[in-house]
């Protein structure tokens, strides 16, 4: 559980409206930042339009 943080709100706001992708997304990609960790995403239409963002990777191009 990560609380409320105002910064956090706005940086997933902006990455949702910068990457066109809603908000839900944008919050787990905004966290990665904020946490200084990987985001893996199973979802591909997503990533696609987040691939740009070097703390995102795609749990299919995932090494395990």
């Amino acid at each position: 559980m990560v609380p409320y943080s105002h910064e956090q709100m706005h940086k997933s706001a902006r990455i949702a409206f910068e990457h066109d992708i809603g908000t839900f997304a944008a919050g787990a990609v905004a966290l990665g930042a904020l946490l200084r960790c990987q985001m893996v995403t199973d979802d591909e239409q997503v990533y696609r339009k987040i691939s740009s963002l070097p703390w995102t990777i795609l749990l299919a191009n995932r090494s395990l």
